[in-house]
């Protein structure tokens, strides 16, 4: 038998659990026929895959690319990493259902929760649906290099349902409100969603600091919903969970697990929601799992997701950071760059920014930042330890203790210009399950985790960015 495509003498990992081993993979119009010894299959064409690993392609289950698709055939960056179906429309953030009026209102909340700039959706995106089965149908229409699926997102049903007083903490939907978000849910299964988002955290606002339609969502609104679930017999559902804010993290997280339960159990459908590991908080991911396990066993289908390294954020005064919405940050974005890093030179201005940013729901997130200079705008967000902003390492960390980010800075090339340049770059620990926070790339060595005064540099003023890093430091690698 002669395959359409032969990918020759790779190191076949088929997901099965089995050993990997090198062989040959034929296929022949959509579908692997064969998997044979290396050089034994023939193909009218073949791929050269020694010395590579072939796999089943990886489903990325949590994507924002709701927005990117229109724009972004191949949706880099998942497709770069063997990535050939993803689910979007998680966390309850979605652009339907929306009426013609609400485009740039969920254009900004999608910016303020997960950064994607609202100018490019606005002008990215072709807003020729209003039900989240007509966005489908969009999405349908433009060429894609992989796989597409979406989630109906509460946020945006609420909204469309409910207006302005969806934001409102206490308000509860009319039953007439409420239906109206059932038959809307209802639609877009129909269409072929894969289910429902929504999100309970306090860390998703919109620009003016309000957080997110559905955040407070009682279980007569919720259950109402996944209730569609049920009905249709398929479809997941999806939470962004609150287990950041109200009180010590074992209350917050048991009952916050109990409401899962509860709408998994009532709904017969999977619950994925995501959890993750932090140094702050370090046994809340087992107490988590541990719930988890006794609803499992009791019959509710939780399934829980994080990342699969540990996440670092940059924020800088060319960008956006976290505290933007208070008027004396967006006082500073409104100045071009000379002005703002003119500005935070005065010491009066660099008090009221941390003032304001200690106004912060989480004020504890403050001293995870501090402002420092940059001579360089240009930043390498790579994996290689050669180049990584230094750290405190912990005790049985792979990576070297280090003390100076002097010693960080790495000559490189840049690609546009050709010319040599000294930048420095950031790169997270391999520790696994770490969460950090960097809001720029400092040129001083670091004060140690949590800081809670901004330090300056050494012998001079800041004269770059207003940026910052923190290097919440465990105090020992998990496993």
């Amino acid at each position: 038998m002669t395959s359409d495509l032969v990918i020759r003498a790779g190191t076949v990992v088929d997901g099965t659990g089995g050993p990997e081993r090198v062989a040959d993979v034929g296929i022949t119009g959509d579908r692997i026929t064969e998997v044979a010894e290396p050089a034994t299959l023939a193909g009218r064409r073949t791929t050269d895959a020694d010395g590579l690993v072939v796999t089943p392609g990886f489903v990325d289950i949590h994507t924002h690319y709701d927005a990117q698709i229109a724009w972004d055939p191949l949706v880099t960056s998942s497709c770069w990493h063997g990535v050939t179906s993803i689910v979007m429309g998680n966390c309850g953030m979605t652009f339907a259902p929306c009426r013609a009026d609400d485009h740039a209102y969920l254009a900004e909340a999608m910016e303020s929760v997960e950064d994607i700039p609202a100018r490019s959706i606005l002008d990215g995106l072709a807003w020729d649906w209003e039900t989240y089965g007509e966005y489908l149908a969009s999405v349908d229409r433009h060429d894609k290099g992989i796989n597409v699926g979406g989630l109906v997102g509460h946020s945006a049903l609420r909204f469309w349902a409910m207006g302005e007083r969806s934001l409102e903490p206490d308000a509860s939907p009319t039953d007439d409100e409420l239906a109206e978000m059932v038959r809307l849910v209802d639609e877009g299964m129909e269409a072929g969603a894969l289910g429902f988002s929504t999100s309970r955290t306090l860390r998703h606002v919109v620009p003016d600091g309000r957080h997110v339609p559905g955040t407070f969502a009682e279980l007569r609104e919720l259950g109402s919903l996944v209730d569609v679930l049920s009905r249709q017999g398929r479809g997941v559902i999806e939470a962004a969970p609150r287990f950041d804010g109200e009180g010590p993290s074992e209350p917050r997280a048991r009952s916050e697990l109990a409401l899962m339960t509860e709408l998994a159990t009532r709904s017969g459908r999977p619950f994925t929601f995501s959890v993750t590991h932090t140094w702050a908080n370090p046994t809340h991911h087992r107490l988590v799992l541990s719930l988890v396990h006794d609803a499992r066993a009791a019959g509710a289908a939780l399934c829980p997701q994080t990342t699969a390294r540990g996440i670092g954020v940059l924020f800088t005064l060319d960008s956006g950071t976290p505290f933007d919405r208070h008027p004396s940050w967006q006082r500073l974005h409104d100045l071009d760059p000379a002005g703002r890093r003119a500005a935070i030179r005065d010491p009066a201005i660099r008090a009221e920014l941390i003032s304001d940013a200690a106004a912060e729901p989480s004020t504890e997130r403050l001293a995870e930042f501090y402002l420092t200079g940059v001579d360089d705008p240009h930043v390498i967000y790579d994996c290689d330890p050669a180049t990584e902003l230094p750290r405190a390492a912990p005790p049985g960390c792979p990576w070297p203790s280090t003390t100076s980010i002097a010693s960080s800075a790495a000559t490189v090339t840049p690609r546009s210009t050709g010319q040599s340049s000294t930048r420095t770059s950031t790169r997270w620990p391999s520790c696994s399950s770490t969460t950090q926070w960097c809001s720029g790339w400092p040129t001083a060595a670091p004060t140690s985790a949590r800081s809670s005064t901004p330090p300056s540099r050494p012998g001079s003023s800041p004269t770059g960015s207003a940026s910052g890093s923190s290097w919440d430091v465990p105090a020992a690698c998990s496993d």
